[in-house]
């Protein structure tokens, strides 16, 4: 319901919903699939939508944040036009957060991304791997970390 509810009234002269996209950065290939992307008066905003438990809602949108800034990134790269707005839809509450598109923000991580990549081609060991601190409960692999620190 809340995802009609946030579609009622709206209209848009393009809508692509879970487009794909495949981009080079670097010497790497980055491929992912954005929800949706809507184009009104060659205005362009992104939608990421999600079904999380709103427990610790901050947490979530500083989660996913890098997520939202690298579609935008990906769209203005495949398309060569900016994005003007990129928000979260949480199903749960019905609630729109828009996250920040700054040249900075944007910068910031696809510098992240770059370094990740580059970080994964030359460390192959696992000891390369060891635990984040500044892991926390959203992470997929914050039970493999708490483990692997009792036995670093």
């Amino acid at each position: 319901n809340n995802y009609v509810n946030y579609l009622q009234f709206k209209e848009y002269d393009e809508v692509y919903k879970e487009k794909p996209f495949y981009i080079a950065t670097d010497n790497s290939y980055i491929s992912g699939i954005i929800d949706r992307i809507n184009i009104v008066d060659n205005e362009i905003e992104i939608i990421d939508i999600k079904t999380n438990r709103l427990v610790e809602k901050d947490n979530l949108i500083n989660y996913y944040k890098p997520q939202l800034l690298f579609y935008a990134y990906a769209v203005e790269k495949v398309l060569g036009k900016k994005v003007n707005k990129a928000s979260i839809l949480f199903l749960e509450s019905g609630e729109e957060v828009d996250i920040d598109l700054s040249k900075e923000s944007m910068n910031k991580v696809i510098k992240a991304v770059k370094d990740f990549i580059k970080f994964v081609e030359e460390n192959s060991e696992i000891k390369d791997y060891l635990p984040n601190n500044e892991c926390f409960d959203y992470c997929q692999h914050y039970n493999l970390c708490e483990k692997m620190k009792l036995i670093s």
